[in-house]
């Protein structure tokens, strides 16, 4: 907690922590194709502490539902896309950064975190690919995006997403 700085309080610090989180697990990811656990259980934790502590907008069943939910949600993507195609697509490091996720955003905020995830993913790997810039693999981290839409929706919020998509 800050004590003496104007505007400064444990919510505010706790957002700044997640926001790190997501900067340290991209960087990483973006760099090795792997989010390390310790980071990522680190957001689930916190993001559920936070939400206890009344830090963030949700309540405690919010969180624990957005958790469970950004993990089971792309963890059936993958294990569907495995057994129709037989190659792994995505990382559970992947499920585990959307559960931490949605223990910050909550349930709701998913849709529109993976929406802009996949647009924004796949632009930039078309990019990379136009100007040869691919890894030999040809594939393109997915969980610098996925931070990148949890940190639109936490900083716009779902409604004017939910506005401009025309939800």
């Amino acid at each position: 907690m800050c004590i003496g700085w104007k505007g400064c309080h444990a919510a505010g610090f706790a957002w700044a922590v997640c926001f790190t989180l997501l900067l340290a697990a991209s960087a990483i990811d973006w760099q090795t194709q792997l989010l390390p656990d310790v980071l990522t259980q680190a957001l689930v934790w916190l993001g559920l502490l936070a939400a206890s502590f009344g830090w963030t907008q949700l309540e405690v069943t919010q969180a624990v539902w957005g958790a469970a939910t950004g993990y089971v949600s792309l963890w059936s993507v993958a294990t569907a896309f495995r057994r129709i195609t037989g190659k792994h697509g995505m990382g559970a490091g992947d499920f585990k950064l959307l559960a931490g996720l949605g223990a910050w955003l909550g349930p709701l905020a998913l849709l529109p975190v993976v929406i802009l995830a996949s647009v924004s993913g796949a632009m930039v790997g078309l990019w990379l690919q136009s100007n040869q810039r691919l890894t030999e693999e040809g594939h393109v981290p997915f969980g610098p995006f996925l931070a990148i839409g949890g940190v639109v929706v936490a900083v716009i919020g779902i409604e004017p997403i939910a506005m401009w998509m025309n939800w």
